[in-house]
């Protein structure tokens, strides 16, 4: 599988939130998690990729996965835009 295409919906809060739903997740499709760590997920490994890509863009956004029987649902939501801070005795 080359890419994993994924459509974005759902918008909400003034345009502050929406889903990304990926319909044939390789995570979900491809691996098999013992029953004793039923509860882990690899698709946060993706709403972790795009909180840190948004966060370097200095962006702060809530991201959570819903794992469907059908698709995987990925939230963002937009928190605020994050400032720079010099350290001490630093100036632009």
């Amino acid at each position: 599988m080359d890419s994993v295409p994924a459509t974005v919906s759902n918008w909400g809060g003034g345009d502050r939130e929406f889903s990304l739903i990926i319909e044939n997740n390789p995570l979900t499709e491809l691996v098999e998690v013992p029953a004793s760590l039923s509860s882990l997920n690899y698709s946060q490994i993706i709403a972790g990729a795009i909180r840190g890509g948004l966060e370097a863009l200095h962006f702060k956004v809530y991201s959570s996965v819903i794992e469907n029987p059908t698709n995987t649902e990925i939230k963002i939501k937009f928190d605020q835009i994050l400032r720079d801070n010099l350290p001490a005795g630093e100036e632009d």
